[in-house]
């Protein structure tokens, strides 16, 4: 964790994570995750939209699909 003044921030990884313990998903498959009905996918677009990790293009679906991207970034940070 980064310690930063008194408040401790937690990493991408770690917020992720909570997303994931929260649905009860954490060793699940990604499939399951990324399923665009499901509340853990809303969760983790909101999530990532709102950090603004996840590009305005594919936010849009107009460069790429937040599917695959939610999916992606999962695999790199080693959460499925």
């Amino acid at each position: 964790m980064i310690k930063k003044d008194k408040y401790i921030m937690k990493t991408e990884k770690e917020e992720v994570k909570t997303i994931l313990v929260k649905h009860n998903l954490l060793k699940s498959d990604i499939e399951t995750i990324t399923d665009p009905e499901s509340k853990v996918y809303s969760d983790l677009y909101e999530y990532f939209m709102s950090s603004g990790d996840i590009p305005y293009g594919i936010v849009k679906c107009r460069t790429g699909d937040p599917v695959e991207w939610i999916s992606d970034k999962l695999v790199e940070l080693q959460l499925v």
